[in-house]
């Protein structure tokens, strides 16, 4: 389960990575490396999936939900604190693994659809944090709005891009 951290920490690393680097880049080299990248974010999702279905239920036939990380992110008050964690539970492992695998899907063909298009790396380090703000809505306990917020500044450059150049 301690996978599940790498599958939301390499997307915001190949977003950094194709970000500050993929203009020096050429399109197949960044494309190649975010399709990379996705390709072991999605095994990874494979990986946790496999692992989590096969342990062996509760007492009720039920699946357990599991906390791989979980710590207080910022206190305000001896009582009042938020805290960050993943939490893992049958219906959010699934979307871990349907999100990584539609967007492998998505980098594979925007490979062929963008080629020869004026910041096809940009686009590649947008696809990448995309799916990681997706990701965290998906796997997140605390923070749900991280989703919203990220998804929609993603499809704000999304359109940036497509409409404004």
């Amino acid at each position: 389960m301690e996978y599940s951290v790498i599958i939301l920490l390499l997307p915001l690393c190949m977003f950094l990575f194709l970000g500050l680097v993929g203009h020096k880049l050429s399109e197949r080299v960044a494309g190649i490396l975010g399709t990379i990248g996705l390709s072991v974010a999605a095994v990874l999702a494979y990986v946790v999936a496999f692992n989590y279905f096969t342990m062996p239920r509760n007492a009720e036939g039920v699946f357990d939900t599991l906390q791989p990380i979980n710590f207080e992110w910022l206190r305000f008050t001896e009582h009042l604190h938020i805290d960050l964690g993943i939490l893992l539970d049958p219906i959010s492992v699934m979307m871990l693994v349907v999100i990584t695998t539609v967007s492998l899907m998505v980098h594979i063909y925007s490979m062929g659809y963008m080629k020869g298009e004026r910041g096809f790396q940009r686009y590649y380090a947008f696809v990448v944090v995309q799916l990681l703000h997706v990701g965290v809505g998906g796997s997140d306990e605390h923070f749900p709005n991280v989703y919203f917020l990220g998804v929609g500044r993603c499809f704000f450059l999304f359109a940036h891009r497509i409409l404004l150049y």
